[in-house]
C-alpha cells in the first residue's frame, strides 16, 4: 500500500523493521519488556505498542498478563459482528468521475462507491442473520458464492454490481467486528487502533481514530521523555492512563455513531428507510458535512510539531486560535444572513400576492 510505503520511507533506521515475523510471547519486568518472536529471537525495549489489528494477539497476551495479576478482573471486551462486507477494487465504471461517492440503500444492505481517477473502491454491506462473536475467515470460494447473489443488484442508474465485479481485480469478504476495549493498557503494553477500538468502515472513522490515537499516545510519550530519559513503570503506566482518558470517550462516540449509521444506511427498519429518503429533501445539502465537521474539528494533532501553512476552511479545529478564521467565518455568517433575508423577501412577496 502506498501509505505504508510512505511511512516506511521516512523511517530513519529501516533495518529495525522485521518482516515475516510473529509474536509468540511478551515478558515484562521492572527493567523493560522482551518480545519473543517465532524464530526464537528476542526484541527488547521499554514498551510494546499493540497495533496488530482487530484480532490482536498482543492484546491477548496483555490481558493474560493482567488477569494473572488479578484473576478476578475480566478486562477484555468481546467483539461482535452484525454485518459482513465484501470489499473490492475495480476499474472506474462509466458514468462515474474521480471524487464521486455513491451510496445505494436496500433492506439490510448497502453499497458504497469511492471513486478515484482510474479505479473505484466498493463495499457491499449485508446484515448477518444472527450477530456473532466468532471469528470467521472466509475462503475465496465463499466470497465468490456471496458475490454471485448480488450480480444483478443496481448500484447506480447505469451500473449494476455485475459491472463492478467484471472490472474488478481485488476482493475480500469479512465480518465487521465492533467494540471498544474497556482497558487499553497493562504494565508496559498499550493498545492502538483496531486493537483498542474497532468500528465499521461506513464513515471511515476507524482509520481516522487510529491516527488520532497514535498522535495522542505520541504526545504523552514525548512529554514523558522530555522529563526523563529512562521512564519508570509507574510513569509509563501514568502516560498510558492519560492516553486512554483522552481518547476513550471520543473513540466510543465514533464507534457508536458508525454503528448507528451502518444500520441506518442498510434500512434495518421502516423508520430508517423513511428518514433516509425524507431528510435529504428537508435539510440543507451541506447538513451531513457540517455535522461531521463538528466531530472532526476535535481531532488530536502532534503537539510538538509546527502545523504547515495551509488554506484555511470555515471550521476551525478546537485547538487552533479562532481569530485565524475570523475572515472566513465572517463571510459564512454574512452569506447565511443574506440567505435568510432573501428568503424572507421572497416569502413576503409570495404572501402579498
Amino acid at each position: 500500500m502506498k501509505f505504508v510505503e510512505l511511512l516506511y520511507n521516512t523511517l530513519p533506521i529501516q533495518s529495525k523493521v522485521k518482516l515475516n515475523q510473529s509474536v509468540v510471547d511478551i515478558l515484562q519486568d521492572a527493567l523493560g519488556v522482551s518480545v519473543i518472536l517465532a524464530d526464537g529471537s528476542v526484541e527488547q525495549g521499554d514498551i510494546v505498542v499493540a497495533s496488530d489489528g482487530v484480532h490482536s494477539y498482543t492484546r491477548e497476551l496483555m490481558y493474560k498478563h493482567a488477569n494473572n495479576q488479578n484473576s478476578a478482573k475480566k478486562l477484555a471486551t468481546t467483539l461482535q459482528s452484525r454485518y459482513k462486507c465484501l470489499f473490492g477494487i475495480s476499474s472506474l465504471p462509466s458514468g462515474q468521475t474521480a471524487g464521486d461517492m455513491v451510496e445505494t440503500h436496500y433492506k439490510n444492505m448497502c453499497i458504497q462507491l469511492l471513486c478515484q481517477a482510474e479505479h473505484v473502491f466498493w463495499f457491499l454491506f449485508v446484515k448477518l442473520e444472527t450477530p456473532t462473536t466468532v471469528k470467521v475467515n472466509y475462503t475465496e470460494e465463499e466470497a465468490l458464492a456471496f458475490a454471485k447473489q448480488y450480480m444483478d443488484t443496481p448500484v447506480t442508474s447505469s451500473t449494476s454490481f455485475r459491472d463492478l465485479w467484471q472490472k474488478g481485480y481485488r476482493f475480500t469478504l469479512a465480518n465487521l467486528e465492533e467494540g471498544v476495549q474497556k482497558q487499553w493498557h497493562s504494565g508496559r503494553i498499550v493498545l492502538l487502533g483496531d486493537a483498542a477500538h474497532k468500528m465499521t468502515p461506513n464513515l471511515a472513522f476507524g482509520f481516522n481514530n487510529a491516527l488520532e490515537s497514535a498522535a495522542s499516545l505520541t504526545n504523552h510519550l514525548h512529554k514523558l521523555l522530555e522529563s526523563s530519559s529512562i521512564p519508570t513503570e509507574n510513569s509509563i503506566s501514568a502516560v498510558f492512563k492519560a492516553y486512554q482518558t483522552q481518547r476513550f470517550s471520543r473513540a466510543k462516540f465514533s464507534h457508536d455513531l458508525t454503528a448507528f449509521y451502518t444500520s441506518f444506511a442498510a434500512w434495518e427498519n421502516s423508520l430508517m428507510k423513511w428518514a433516509s429518503i425524507i431528510t435529504p429533501k428537508i435539510l440543507p445539502e451541506t447538513f451531513p458535512v457540517d455535522q461531521l465537521a463538528k466531530l472532526v474539528k476535535g481531532a488530536v494533532k502532534l503537539e510538538f510539531l509546527e502545523v504547515p501553512e495551509r488554506e484555511l476552511g470555515t471550521v476551525a479545529f478546537d485547538d487552533e486560535v479562532e481569530t485565524k478564521y475570523a475572515s472566513s467565518m465572517a463571510i459564512a455568517w454574512i452569506g447565511g444572513l443574506l440567505a435568510v433575508l432573501v428568503t424572507g423577501v421572497l416569502w413576503s412577496g409570495i404572501g402579498s400576492s
